[in-house]
């Protein structure tokens, strides 16, 4: 679960309901290439800004400002653990091993600095499946008694 910024101001709740990854890796000239792709699944929980959910052009744009916070967020996670904590909590060098394991023997002792420096590239793909029985915020009219 999750919030994004609603396009008009407000917060929208998210529920990822599905999450799929495939990272790949090489190496190009002595340098760790990765590249991370993920994939999301979620639905609509709370809506707490004025938005009409019936067009498809605002899920789609609810879509890439989810894509757009996870990458961000990843890549922040990213760089704490190459810069701060120099070290590979994500497995990268292990995906570097099963798939290219003759080039990996040449990188394999100097790992911690090649991963500090390993460029990757991250790629979020988030896909909104329903809106419940959520179509209008809460906010958008006035209830009375």
């Amino acid at each position: 679960m999750g919030n994004i910024r609603c396009p008009t101001g407000g917060k929208i709740a998210l529920e990822t309901i599905r999450t799929d990854s495939d990272v790949k890796g090489e190496i190009k000239n002595g340098t760790p290439v990765i590249d991370v792709n993920i994939k999301l699944e979620a639905n609509i929980g709370e809506v707490q800004c004025n938005i009409d959910l019936m067009k498809q052009e605002t899920i789609q744009e609810l879509e890439k400002i989810t894509e757009t916070r996870d990458q961000q967020l990843v890549e922040m996670a990213l760089k704490k653990a190459q810069k701060e904590f120099k070290s590979d909590i994500f497995g990268f060098g292990e995906v570097l091993h099963r798939s290219h394991p003759k080039q990996w023997r040449k990188i394999k002792a100097q790992w911690q600095e090649k991963f500090r420096n390993a460029k990757v590239n991250i790629h979020v793909d988030a896909k909104i499946r329903r809106t419940g029985t959520i179509t209008d915020s809460f906010q958008k009219g006035n209830i009375s008694d």
